[in-house]
């Protein structure tokens, strides 16, 4: 079991800034209700939170699970479903980050450039 430098730094930046994301997302989850933070900008940051989460624990996960495997053959066959798996999930949590920065984009365009329109007015409850 050889760890390099990259998983050690991995390791540490997750334990330090995890916590930290996950009192930051319940922050924002708690206020969501106070009509100072109940906005659809507020909605769209906080789901992309939790992707963010899912994503690093996903990491995390199949960092460990790779490690675990001790024989070679069941490591060749692991490893391929590993890698299938880290690839979907890397391919998922790009999309939704995706579509996330375009609905945020498109959210400020309306509120900046198209404030008197129908869709900003319906948007905004």
């Amino acid at each position: 079991m050889n760890i390099n430098w990259a998983h050690c730094y991995f390791l540490s930046m997750y334990v330090v800034t995890v916590p930290l994301y996950v009192c930051i997302l319940w922050k924002m989850y708690k206020r969501r209700n106070n009509t100072k933070f109940s906005t659809t900008f507020l909605a769209l940051l906080i789901s992309q939170g939790v992707v963010d989460l899912l994503f690093l624990n996903s990491l995390l996960l199949f960092g460990i699970s790779s490690y675990v495997i001790l024989t070679s053959e069941e490591k060749l066959d692991f490893t391929t479903i590993l890698c299938n798996m880290a690839y979907k999930c890397l391919l998922c949590a790009i999309y939704v980050r995706g579509f996330g920065v375009l609905l945020m984009s498109f959210q400020r365009y309306l509120t900046i450039c198209r404030w008197t329109s129908w869709l900003n007015i319906v948007s905004s409850f």
